[in-house]
């Protein structure tokens, strides 16, 4: 819009623009009428903001006014389906900008996350726990497909569970493994997410034996399923209840599995770390069916070395309200 009234003086307006950079002449059809100046500008396909001054000149009143402007970096949404599209095998994917939309599964920085990897120092086994600290999982909005996301520390992971969030790739790696797929996000920091709201994650619902490598990373309910064997703890590897035990200050072993089964006999393995707040419960580990909600992962680790063992598929819950079994068996 002009400040002033042209009236007569509007056929003596000369325009012109200049480019700041190598690109050149991507503004066009520079129009003054008694209103306002209006242009055209073509898309920005560089990967990078690009500059000009649009000048306007009224020279037989001495006058000339520039109008800067800053064209940013042309951004697309990827959705998941694109996402996994651009790694059609095993390999990884860098990003230099873009983003996409989802909703985290889990509240960040909880016990449960991930399998924390063995360390052997000076003939000491133990394990480091920032493996969990940096680990969440977006799925997308319809609750198709699911992420794994690694944060740069454990001060980024501070998302919530029903969390939408769009996530700028820029400067993020995208990972693919296969056998089964998944999919996996590194080099994420809390300045590259924005939470748009809270929303109920939609609800998933499966039995063991209809699980595919599509609901891996997603929150999903697995229905009419019990503890194989229903004693003890969630988790019974060899530790002490005493505080100081070498075994928890040392962290000798992170991860252990409880098989589930259903109603048709099929299986799957429950992995519970050790440090989660309730990994033993008063009355030991429910004696009932029912469902039991958590991530659908697949993981490698240190302390089964048979792949084979776990299974194809495993599913972490992240606290003892996902787990809601009853107290009859089948």
């Amino acid at each position: 819009q002009w400040d002033c009234v042209l009236g007569t003086f509007m056929p003596e307006l000369v325009s012109s623009v200049t480019y700041e950079g190598s690109q050149k002449d991507w503004i066009s059809n520079v129009t003054p009428t008694v209103e306002s100046l209006s242009f055209d500008v073509t898309e920005n396909e560089t990967k990078e903001a690009r500059t000009a001054v649009i000048k306007v000149e009224l020279a037989s009143k001495g006058i000339a006014v520039n109008l800067k402007v800053t064209q940013g970096i042309k951004t697309k949404q990827y959705s998941f389906e694109e996402l996994r599209a651009l790694l059609t095998a095993a390999g990884e994917q860098t990003f230099d900008g873009d983003y996409f939309e989802g909703v985290i599964v889990a509240d960040g920085g909880q016990k449960n996350m991930e399998t924390n990897p063995m360390t052997l120092v000076a003939s000491v086994v133990s394990y480091d726990d920032n493996e969990s600290a940096i680990t969440n999982y977006v799925q997308s909005l319809d609750g198709k497909y699911g992420m794994r996301l690694k944060f740069e520390t454990a001060a980024d992971n501070t998302l919530k569970k029903g969390d939408k969030v769009k996530i700028s790739l820029n400067g993020t790696t995208l990972f693919r493994e296969d056998n089964p797929v998944r999919y996996t996000l590194e080099g994420i920091n809390a300045n590259i997410v924005t939470v748009e709201e809270n929303i109920s994650l939609p609800a998933r619902q499966k039995t063991i034996s209809e699980l595919t490598d599509e609901d891996i990373y997603t929150w999903t309910t697995l229905k009419d399923v019990e503890i194989a064997f229903s004693y003890g703890s969630y988790n019974n590897i060899g530790t002490s209840s005493k505080p100081d035990s070498d075994w928890i200050k040392n962290k000798k072993q992170n991860m252990d599995y409880r098989i589930l089964s259903d109603a048709s006999c099929s299986t799957i393995n429950m992995l519970v770390n050790s440090d989660v707040e309730w990994l033993r419960t008063q009355n030991g580990v429910p004696q009932g069916s029912g469902d039991i909600s958590g991530v659908i992962v697949n993981t490698e680790n240190g302390y089964f070395q048979n792949a084979e063992l776990l299974g194809r598929y495993q599913i972490r819950p992240m606290g003892l309200d996902d787990i809601a079994l009853g107290d009859t068996g089948f």
